[in-house]
């Protein structure tokens, strides 16, 4: 995984996070995206980016944020990670538990 955050926060703001709109999608059978964007007054600046591989809903994070709006993107894998066979999790259907 690859990480970084960068913040300058109100520390006087009363934490109040809210979400002001979303949107979702899946672009492919197992590739889905989201789109959010995040009222949170304490914030004065956010830059934030994630990259992961090889974990429940890897994929791509990145938030950029301004004087209290946070605007969140993200595009990840639906599936999750079976850390014991390091592959893509395998359901069985008949009642949705681990092959």
């Amino acid at each position: 995984m690859i990480y970084s955050k960068f913040s300058i926060t109100n520390p006087w703001s009363k934490h109040n996070f809210k979400s002001v709109w979303s949107s979702s999608g899946q672009v492919a059978t197992n590739k889905a995206w989201e789109l959010e964007i995040i009222s949170d007054r304490s914030d004065l600046l956010h830059l934030e980016f994630g990259l992961s591989f090889r974990q429940d809903h890897a994929g791509l994070r990145l938030e950029l944020g301004l004087v209290g709006f946070v605007v969140l993107f993200k595009f990840y894998d639906c599936r999750h990670w079976d850390y014991d066979k390091n592959q893509w999790a395998v359901y069985n259907d008949s009642n949705n538990k681990w092959n």
